[in-house]
């Protein structure tokens, strides 16, 4: 069980982490051919080095294109769960047209991995939170998605923290 744990907590951290570099890093190709985000969405899922691949997403991301977005979307849709995650979250960072229907369509789906369904869930709250909307209205959503006692329940707890750190206990619940 301590296990579980650890992997939750790790998994939570990294996409806490991830989070983070991808909103404090500036935009590479603000403008795309078809061929040049056909390159990015391979070497994202190639075999490059964690920074390459997330560079890759960062630009995939600055594109901003009917053809980024589709490539992020299948991306997040892939069986390589650690790029699903991190395409979560550029598409997050990205705010692009559909993205955070598809954020909420990957939280959804209770067949994808607990940590894809986490960066889904962390970027789509990201940006809800941004716009104005309140931990309760973020929670409200996130309850019908997951059983209590649930690690998705501890890993949404954990995303409060991160993205309403001022709220009070007494808001907390």
């Amino acid at each position: 069980m301590e296990r579980k744990r650890l992997q939750t907590f790790m998994v939570i951290v990294a996409a806490l982490a991830a989070v983070g570099a991808l909103v404090v890093g500036g935009g590479g190709a603000a403008v795309g051919s078809d061929s040049t985000v056909t390159r990015l969405k391979d070497s994202a899922a190639g075999r490059g080095t964690d920074g390459s691949r997330a560079a890759a997403l960062k630009d995939l991301a600055a594109i901003d294109s009917a053809d980024s977005r589709k490539a992020l979307e299948d991306l997040a849709d892939g069986k390589d769960y650690q790029l699903a995650a991190h395409a979560c979250l550029a598409i997050g960072r990205a705010d692009q047209s559909g993205g955070r229907a598809k954020l909420k369509q990957v939280y959804e789906d209770a067949k994808r991995p607990h940590g894809v369904r986490v960066a889904a869930f962390l970027a789509w709250a990201r940006r809800e939170a941004a716009g104005g909307s309140s931990w309760q209205t973020i929670e409200n959503y996130a309850k019908q998605h997951y059983e209590s006692g649930s690690r998705l329940e501890t890993s949404v707890a954990a995303a409060k923290n991160a993205l309403f750190p001022t709220t009070s206990s007494s808001e907390r619940r």
